[in-house]
């Protein structure tokens, strides 16, 4: 048996000492300048006779990390496995109810029209049902209570989550919530019942930049700024026991790049750094967005020159961020047949981005709990970086699997990598630097130096 390099091995050289990534397992493998000659000798010659006491050390930790894999696996057969495999997998369910897409804010960059459509009962009944249809073949139930802004239906919420929760508790299904919010109605005493009766573990809140900047952006339908109040009930959720996630997303682009730094180091002064992680998110002219903001986007690669160097400067001084984006496994769950978005009046969307675009729902939930598909839901379950040659041949494959299935179907014929996609093996390299402490021990590993 013979041993051949990996296809998705992929050189750090941005890093010193230089680091060699396998990316579809995710590893990383610290190489001293002394020993370099000899990772590149076994890389291109793993079956060498005569190997040195030294040379088989170094083998180990290449085979170990997937770098050097058994001659006779064809990876491109083993990603696909896995693919069809968690696509297809019918234990578990992810769905985002919106209950309104009515919002008490009006964002500068969302162009939605705010339309007061509220979930009624007769939909709410149908939820249910299909909760229940479901719940004799799946283990685990996964809601993101999403809208509009869906503390606005803080009862409804409440109510319907007890629902399920009855409903998992009875056939013994792992239950799990969250909840996208803009944080003005979350008082301390909402968080609390939300996180101790509907369960809800993690909340995301956004907020855009410092106060002037936040109020200019995010402002409540009446043209009031939000900065305080979100701060405020930041500051009050910090001294309950009652313990969730809160992410804070900042939505940025041109107009707040500066802003965004400074609202983080707002927090820190108020105390709230050990409260939340954060993250960067740029905005972009696809989904519910205002087309007029487009020549205020970042590209790819801008959005990664000018944060990843804030990443690093938060996170040394103690933020916590789930910018793990560029490390993720798998593909968006948007194209699996295990996932769903509700809308107020029961149609069904994939991608929370068409919300409300009824050309683009692929179905309605019947009052019998039963979902009736259209057309639409054919190229979503069909998507398949498999049959796309530029992406067979791309070493990124692992942690792309084919980009964003909405990009895509938006951008149609216009999609093109080299303008989707940011530098992945530059990016790869500073957020190895980024997150190397934060990764997991045997994800990384280390050849001694003599």
């Amino acid at each position: 048996m013979g041993f051949a390099e990996s296809k998705y091995n992929c050189y750090l050289n941005y890093i010193n000492p230089p680091v060699l990534c396998n990316l579809r397992h995710r590893t990383f493998l610290s190489i001293p300048d002394n020993k370099s000659k000899i990772v590149n000798l076994l890389l291109t010659n793993p079956n060498k006779p005569d190997i040195t006491p030294e040379e088989s050390e170094i083998k180990v930790y290449l085979k170990k990390g997937g770098f050097l894999i058994k001659d006779f696996m064809n990876e491109i057969d083993l990603l696909k496995m896995k693919f069809n495999i968690e696509r297809a997998s019918t234990k578990t369910l992810s769905i985002s109810i919106s209950p309104t897409l009515n919002c008490n804010f009006r964002c500068v960059y969302c162009f939605e029209r705010h339309k007061k459509e509220n979930m009624n009962e007769s939909v709410r009944d149908s939820l249910i049902k299909f909760i229940e249809r479901e719940s004799t073949t799946i283990c685990y139930l996964g809601v993101n209570w999403f809208g509009g802004e869906p503390l606005l239906k803080y009862k409804f919420i409440n109510g319907l989550s007890r629902n399920f929760i009855e409903i998992c508790e009875n056939k013994n299904i792992r239950y799990e919530a969250s909840m996208s919010t803009n944080g003005y109605l979350l008082s301390k005493e909402r968080y609390e019942r939300l996180v101790e009766d509907c369960l809800i573990g993690h909340f995301q809140i956004t907020i855009d930049g410092d106060r002037e900047t936040h109020d200019k952006r995010r402002p409540l339908c009446t043209g009031e700024g939000t900065f305080e109040k979100i701060l405020e009930n930041l500051k009050d959720i910090a001294s309950s026991k009652v313990k969730a996630k809160i992410t804070i997303r900042i939505n940025v682009d041109k107009d707040n790049g500066d802003s965004c730094v400074r609202v983080l180091n707002v927090l820190d002064k108020e105390g709230l750094k050990d409260l939340v992680d954060f993250y960067f998110y740029p905005v972009n002219t696809l989904g519910n967005v205002n087309p007029c903001i487009a020549a205020k986007c970042f590209t790819g690669r801008e959005y990664l020159k000018k944060f990843l160097p804030h990443f690093r400067n938060f996170v040394y001084s103690g933020f916590k961020t789930t910018e793990y984006y560029m490390l993720r496994k798998g593909f968006c769950e948007t194209i699996s047949p295990w996932s769903w978005s509700f809308a107020p009046d029961g149609r069904i969307y994939k991608c929370t981005n068409d919300l409300g675009n009824k050309d683009e729902s692929i179905g309605y939930l019947d009052q019998s709990g039963k979902i009736k598909w259209n057309y639409n839901l054919v190229k979503w379950l069909t998507f398949n970086p498999f049959e796309d040659e530029g992406c067979i041949r791309c070493k990124y494959l692992p942690i792309c699997m084919g980009g964003c299935p909405y990009r895509r179907f938006r951008l149609s014929n216009n999609f093109s990598c080299e303008k989707e996609c940011p530098e992945f093996e530059e990016s790869i390299a500073k957020l190895y630097s980024l997150y190397s402490f934060q990764l997991s021990r045997n994800k990384i590993m280390k050849i001694p130096e003599d």
